[in-house]
C-alpha cells in the first residue's frame, strides 16, 4: 500500500508530491514546500549505530548454527587469529582475519566465528565500520573489532 502523499513516477518509483498544483502540467521542476534543513551534525547523529546494544533472544540462532557447522580446523584457526589480533591491541575487521585464514566453506561462517569470539570475551565492536577490501563484498561495510 502506498502513501497517498506520493504519486507513481513513469519509471514505477514513488515521488513525493509538493502540494503545489498539478504534476502533469508544464514538466518544470517544482521545489518542495518543506523548508526543513538538517545540519551535517544532525545527519551524523541520525546515522550513528549502537553495535553494543542487546539484541532480541533468538537473533543469533543462524550465526550459532553456522559456527557449529564450520570445519573445526578453519574455525579454530580463525578464532586463534582473532585472539592474536586482539592481544596485540589492533583494531581489525573480518578482512584482516580473512587474509590469514582464507575463506571458509560457506560465507555465513564469518558471523558465527566473530560471535563466538565476542561471547568468549575476546573482542568487542568499536562502533566503527569500514568498507570491505574483499572484492566479492563490493565495498560493503564491515564492523571494526578490538580486544575486550
Amino acid at each position: 500500500m502506498t502513501d497517498p502523499a506520493n504519486k507513481k513516477k513513469a519509471g514505477g518509483g514513488l515521488q513525493p508530491t509538493t502540494g503545489r498544483g498539478n504534476h502533469m502540467g508544464s514538466g518544470a521542476a517544482q521545489e518542495p514546500t518543506s523548508s526543513v534543513a538538517l545540519s551535517i551534525e544532525q545527519v551524523h547523529d541520525q546515522l550513528k549505530l549502537d553495535f553494543t546494544a542487546p539484541v532480541p533472544v533468538g537473533s543469533y540462532d543462524g550465526a550459532d548454527q553456522a559456527n557449529e557447522n564450520a570445519e573445526d580446523r578453519w574455525r579454530n584457526w580463525a578464532l586463534r587469529e582473532i585472539a592474536i589480533l586482539a592481544e596485540n591491541g589492533w583494531d581489525f575487521t573480518s578482512d584482516d582475519v580473512r587474509q590469514v585464514v582464507g575463506e571458509p566453506d560457506h560465507p555465513n561462517r564469518w558471523g558465527g566465528v566473530f560471535l563466538a569470539a565476542r561471547r568468549a570475551g575476546l573482542i568487542l565492536p568499536t562502533g566503527e565500520v569500514r568498507p570491505s577490501t574483499t572484492p566479492s563484498r563490493h565495498g560493503a561495510l564491515v564492523r571494526v573489532w578490538r580486544a575486550a
